[in-house]
């Protein structure tokens, strides 16, 4: 029986130094134990969806991830915090998020038939990390999901605010919008659909700086 999972991955075509997220399979009744190393070699020696993704692939999908809805919300947050109050917390989490990809490929190479937290947390203190790395992996992932989700309800009724949708159509239509792609069940079969998502990124950058070069500002006392 298959069940999909998400899972953390970090590899690049076998010679990993990249982490991201890809999905696994999850077996039951196959003789494949969830509970220890053994879950990782024999998901690695079946070739079930791990690694499977070549490094340019998985750079595409990284660059998918990091040149999103964040970049757009840049700007927002600037003028909320501040220049100065921007600036520092952009200096601040550069060394953390640096930091915290070196241990994730220093991780990889201490384990590199490790293809989840929960595997690696196994390895390091046992079935008590294993469990803190699924448990803290998949509650991020359901929250975070979330706010993406929140994301595109708020998108559809700006795009159709004549229909003036409440949340809750703006949501249905976002579902069937996102049913189709959801199909592909791992990140490797959605390699190919980050090039249109970067794609899309860039256009609205670039409609943004040309409202900044080109258009008047605002007179004072208008919005």
């Amino acid at each position: 029986k298959l069940r999909s999972g998400l899972s953390d991955v970090m590899h690049v075509d076998g010679h990993g130094v990249i982490p991201t997220l890809t999905s696994t399979s999850r077996f039951s009744g196959m003789g494949l134990d969830m509970i220890g190393p053994q879950r990782s070699a024999s998901l690695l020696a079946a070739g079930h969806g791990a690694r499977q993704s070549t490094w340019q692939q998985t750079a595409a999908l990284v660059i998918a991830d990091i040149v999103g809805t964040g970049v757009l919300s840049l700007s927002g947050n600037f003028a909320k915090l501040g220049v100065w109050s921007g600036i520092s917390a952009l200096v601040i989490c550069y060394p953390l998020n640096f930091f915290t990809g070196i241990l994730l490929n220093r991780l990889h190479l201490a384990f590199p038939l490790s293809v989840t937290y929960g595997d690696v947390g196994f390895k390091l203190v046992g079935k008590w990390g294993q469990q803190l790395g699924f448990a803290s992996l998949y509650v991020y992932m359901f929250f975070l999901l979330g706010s993406y989700y929140i994301v595109i309800r708020k998108t559809i009724q700006e795009i159709l605010i004549e229909a003036q949708l409440c949340a809750v159509h703006a949501c249905f239509i976002g579902f069937l919008l996102l049913l189709p792609s959801n199909q592909l069940r791992t990140l490797h079969h959605l390699s190919k659909l980050s090039i249109v998502s970067f794609a899309t990124i860039v256009v609205v950058l670039v409609m943004c700086i040309g409202v900044l070069l080109f258009d008047s500002p605002p007179s004072c006392g208008t919005q």
